[in-house]
């Protein structure tokens, strides 16, 4: 039990390790992500979920319990603000104006990176919310659950592994290591328009996969739990063949 936890654990220091290597170049900063983002999934696969079926359920849980992450649970007014204009039911209207004023308090011409911190807990919207399953018509019916960070880093995660890009076409250039929005003037001929944009710095996803090590490992020891037996592994690509 013992050594399966340790060669499990060495596998993933010497991944995370070997990715904090690689200089931070544009392209691969992206590769440096789509790498911790599969490193933080793999050691997902051995966690509480790891059975589950549904991939973002895994992964939202896993960031819960094992990153140490205090702001995952924020909610992100640029992108609520964003489905309240879209969808302009008036049963949003209280929920509109509010967003709406908490944004104006935000600078509109910031110095620096501006941290998530500033984006509200569930808790400080809930009671205007109109009810507790509303949702967006006009996305889909995604609901207010999906604005949180932990939910928008999963939507991070899926630009890097199927589409190799961020989840914003527009770069975001700056030295800061957190969480953050950056203030930006999008030239375009069709919308010129300047706006919030989020922005997870690759440094963060790394001290995310490194905290999640840390803390699996405790878990797996504490538990008793060999990870190597709630994976399958073998010769074929088809898992169930192994």
């Amino acid at each position: 039990m013992a050594t399966s936890i340790d060669t499990f654990v060495s596998h993933f220091h010497e991944v995370l390790s070997r990715f904090g290597e690689l200089p931070n170049e544009p392209i691969l900063v992206v590769l440096k992500k789509l790498g911790l983002a599969a490193a933080i999934d793999g050691m997902s696969k051995v966690s509480p979920l790891h059975d589950s079926k549904f991939p973002r359920e895994r992964f939202v849980a896993f960031i819960r319990r094992f990153s140490g992450w205090g702001d995952c649970e924020r909610i992100s007014l640029p992108h609520l603000e964003q489905a309240l204009s879209q969808d302009t039911r008036p049963e949003f209207e209280e929920m509109r104006r509010h967003v709406k004023g908490l944004l104006t308090s935000w600078p509109s011409s910031p110095s620096g990176p501006l941290a998530i911190a500033c984006d509200p807990m569930p808790d400080q919207l809930v009671a205007l919310w109109p009810r507790k399953d509303a949702s967006f018509e006009k996305l889909a019916n995604v609901k207010h659950e999906r604005f949180r960070h932990v939910h928008l880093l999963y939507s991070s995660r899926n630009f890097l592994a199927h589409e190799l890009r961020e989840g914003s076409w527009h770069t975001i250039t700056g030295d800061a290591t957190f969480p953050h929005y950056s203030y930006t003037k999008i030239e375009s001929t069709v919308s010129p328009r300047e706006r919030w944009l989020l922005y997870y710095p690759v440094e963060f996803f790394s001290s995310l996969a490194a905290n999640c090590l840390v803390k699996l490992e405790e878990w797996l020891r504490v538990e008793h739990i060999d990870p190597y037996a709630r994976r399958r592994f073998g010769d074929f690509f088809l898992e169930q063949l192994n």
